[in-house]
């Protein structure tokens, strides 16, 4: 057998979050460079001394420590971590941190040299990308989502921007697990959608869409009263969640299917009139 070159290699290698984790520490917290005055900073001190206040999700933490305590992260520089949800979160608030520096402030006549960030955001890249997750660009900032090629088409198709946002965060890497979450984010999808759920026939995607917004405690309290079913009461988180799911894939499927039908329109419409 022949030997696998470093690229394979490398390419093969999978993910620990504890290594990930460390890594990014290391860089936030240990790795120096040259400032232009010709001290060593590291990442951490630069952020925490020109950027925390410009940080829009600084609200009333002290500094940057303070707010990945707050979040969650408790004693973050010797944290163990076993899974990726600190390893997406302190990215973020790295990215938040990025986002919200200046460019005079890098490179000549600035306070830094102008690669202070290189080495941990192609670290944090690097992350993601091997995980099967990417960075997406939000209103209020860049977020970590699951790496979704058929979601990604939908957004793509909808031309809707309030409905590509929802699909997105649907999918970030903080709400799995999180039902009342997930099902806020259908019921909005709900009522974007609601027009293209009129006059459905048995079967199709769009009466499957409307029949698990009805039926599954979004829409109507199906818990208790009028609307209550029995199913819903006897079923558990697990089984929940995975019903928001098929409910999340089935809009996506709509969505594509819709864009179908409008193609399927205008292929007749021209073979009418090019036969």
């Amino acid at each position: 057998m022949s030997r696998k070159n470093i690229y394979q290699i490398i390419s093969e290698q999978k993910v620990d979050p504890t290594d990930a984790f460390e890594r990014i520490k290391f860089y936030l917290f240990s790795k120096k460079y040259w400032d232009n005055s010709f001290y060593e900073i590291t990442v951490y001190q630069f952020i925490e001394q020109f950027i925390f206040s410009r940080m829009p999700i600084r609200e009333s933490f002290t500094g940057l420590i303070d707010l990945i305590e707050g979040v969650g992260i408790i004693n973050v520089k010797e944290k163990y971590v076993r899974d990726f949800d600190d390893v997406f979160t302190i990215s973020e608030i790295i990215l938040c941190a990025i986002n919200s520096s200046p460019k005079d402030y890098f490179g000549k006549g600035g306070k830094v040299q102008a690669d202070l960030y290189y080495d941990i955001l192609y670290a944090i890249k690097s992350i993601v990308k091997n995980t099967g997750h990417k960075i997406v660009k939000m209103p209020y900032g860049e977020i970590i989502v699951t790496e979704d090629a058929v979601r990604d088409q939908a957004i793509w198709l909808s031309q809707d921007e309030e409905m590509s946002l929802a699909l997105l965060e649907y999918t970030h890497y903080a709400n799995s697990g999180n039902i009342e979450a997930k099902a806020s984010i259908l019921t909005k999808l709900g009522k974007i959608i609601e027009p293209r759920l009129e006059n459905t026939h048995s079967t199709s995607t769009a009466d499957v869409v409307k029949y698990l917004l009805n039926s599954f405690h979004l829409r109507h309290n199906n818990q208790s009263g009028k609307w209550s079913k029995e199913y819903i009461k006897n079923m558990n988180d697990t089984e929940r969640e995975e019903w928001l799911d098929k409910l999340y894939n089935s809009i996506i499927h709509l969505i594509i299917e819709d864009e179908q039908k409008a193609i399927n329109s205008e292929v007749v419409e021209f073979r009418k009139n090019n036969h």
